[in-house]
Formats: C-alpha cells, structure tokens, sequence
C-alpha cells in the first residue's frame, strides 16, 4: 500500500463507508464523496426524492439517470433526474403545461374544484372565465394553477371584493362610505353612524374584525397626544403582544405586574400614528402570516389579548422589524 492507493474507511461525519487516499487527503480533499456531492445512497436520495415533492416507483438508478416517480403535487407520473432534483432544476411537465390538455380533461378539474368555465378552453396558460359555484363571483383562474392547487376564488379568500359587498359589510358594521371603493387594503373614508365622526378604517381590517371607528375604539386613548407602540412577550404565556399606550399613561406597567417583560418601544408624537401602525401590525399577523390570537380574555384579565400570538411561531425581532418598516414608510408618507 502507497499514498496513492484507496483505503477503506469510514467517514465519521457522515458515517458512510468510502475508499480515500493518503494523497488526496494530503490535498486537502476531504476524502468522502458523499459529503463532496459527487455520490449518494440510495436510502438518501429517496429521502431528497420525497422532500422536493417525488414519490418514487422503482428503485434508484443512479444520479444521472431518469427516476420513475409520482409527482405528489398533481399526482402524475414522471421521470426527473436526481441530479437535476439536487440542483432544482428538475420539474414536473404537466405542472408546468408542456402536457398538452384537452377541454373536456379541464373541464373536469374545472368542474370537481368548483368553477364553472364560461367561455371554450384555450390552454392551460390563459385565464379561463368560470363562475365559482360556492359564491356566484366571475373569476378567470389558468389551468396549471388549478391543477397545481395555487388558485381559488379571490373573493372568497378576501383578496378582491365587489363595491356592492364592500358597502354592505361596512353598513353592517355602522360605518356608512363617503367615497367609492378603492382596495381592501386602502383606508376608506367612512362614517361612524354611531359616533357620528369620520374615519377611515380599511376593508380588509373590518372584514377580519380588527377595524371599525378608531375614536371609538380607542376610548381613553388620546389620538392627539404623544403615545408608544410596545412589543412585550411572556415566557409564562408563550406569547407575545403588540401594543400602543399612552405616553403618559400606566399601561406597560399593568403588563408588567401579570408577569409580560417589555422587549421594545417606539414613541410618537401622535397617538393616531402608533394606532394606524399597531392596526397595520396586526392585520399582517393575521392576514399575511395566518397567526391568530393566542390568549384568551380569561388569561389576560387586564385586556389585550387580541394583539398576542404565539412565540414559538414568530420572533420578537421579526415583529419588531415590521413596526420599523410600517414606522418609517409612515414617515416617508406624512
């Protein structure tokens, strides 16, 4: 045996069986050609089949070659190279209609996902106008997308609402439009018919029953006078709250006697700035990241248990980044 002849060993990083040589090491190669990329085992290359989404059928050929195996996305049977899958170069043919589809075959997922084709199917890249039977609304959804489960009906997942829906769910709420409808996420200018005071809460907020009358919902609250908007969180709860506070007021300190530690604050000169901030927050929680509240009433005696999530879903510092972000492109606007 010479440097140049391969040793059987055991690479104890990854604990595979490999055959390096006193010369390579001495090149500063690290020996192992799993570790390098240049070879896999069958038992890992199932478990990077499965990860990206292929189920294989028959057992593995090699990195080079095609791979028999189910698309679990669209349930379609396809061959992609593990090699390409490593790189994620590798896709699927019908999901990316290259697969030509007759009408009749769109027609049938059309019809099974609840869309009701209005008009002859032109390919799997166009919109195709349907009426989503759940709502009644004309939507247009492309074909791959449906198949691919990435589209729905944009009514019913509140991203796009008709005027005539919009009024009738502010009217609802007491708050009577005195401009047309612009977007679900533009300040509409309202009347609070209640109060009889002007304000301009957003649809989508009052659609997720975080909006309505910021004078009424701030009662005791000073709108005019310098407020802070206040990160806290609980290692008791596992939770986190978002807040604002008076700047002259004793909110932060009836948190702190329910055992919540202040993480961060942000001072304003006006509390209208920290509430319109605090609201932005929360609807990104709820409407972006799908974190609803955490605590109940009953856990938090002292109110506020709207504005919590879980810690163990998101991170203070990544809360905290969104209040800079909404803070500063509330600057950049005034």
């Amino acid at each position: 045996m010479n440097a140049s002849t391969p040793w059987l060993s055991i690479h104890q990083p990854c604990g595979k069986k490999v055959s390096p040589t006193v010369a390579t090491l001495r090149a500063g190669s690290s020996g192992c050609s799993y570790c390098g990329g240049a070879l896999i085992d069958a038992e890992d290359a199932i478990e990077l089949m499965l990860t990206n989404g292929y189920e294989p059928l028959v057992a593995y050929p090699g990195a080079d070659s095609k791979w028999k195996s189910t698309h679990l996305a669209c349930g379609n049977e396809i061959s992609p190279r593990l090699t390409n899958v490593k790189r994620g170069e590798a896709g699927c043919m019908y999901c990316s209609g290259l697969v030509p589809v007759s009408e009749s075959e769109a027609l049938e997922l059309f019809v099974s996902k609840g869309f009701l084709p209005q008009e002859p199917f032109r390919g799997t890249h166009y919109p195709w106008t349907s009426i989503h039977k759940i709502c009644g609304k004309t939507i247009s959804p492309r074909f791959k997308a449906v198949r691919s489960g990435l589209s729905g009906c944009k009514y019913c997942s509140g991203n796009k609402v008709d005027e005539e829906d919009a009024v009738a769910l502010f009217l609802s709420k007491g708050l009577k439009p005195l401009e047309p409808f612009t977007y679900t996420h533009n300040p509409w200018k309202s009347l609070h018919i209640q109060c009889g005071r002007e304000t301009s809460p957003r649809y989508a907020d009052v659609a997720h029953n975080n909006g309505g009358c910021k004078f009424c919902a701030t009662k005791g609250f000073d709108l005019n006078g310098p407020a802070d908007i206040y990160l806290i969180t609980s290692d008791k709860f596992g939770a986190h709250k978002i807040g604002i506070a008076g700047a002259t007021t004793r909110r932060l300190q009836v948190h702190k006697r329910h055992g919540w530690e202040v993480w961060k604050t942000l001072r304003f000169v006006k509390g209208e700035d920290a509430y319109s901030i605090e609201q932005e927050l929360i609807s990104w929680m709820r409407e972006e990241l799908y974190l609803p509240p955490y605590l109940s009433p009953e856990v938090m005696p002292q109110g506020g248990w709207t504005e919590t999530v879980e810690a163990d879903e998101i991170e203070l510092h990544e809360i905290w980044r969104k209040v800079m972000l909404l803070a500063k492109a509330k600057r950049d606007t005034d």
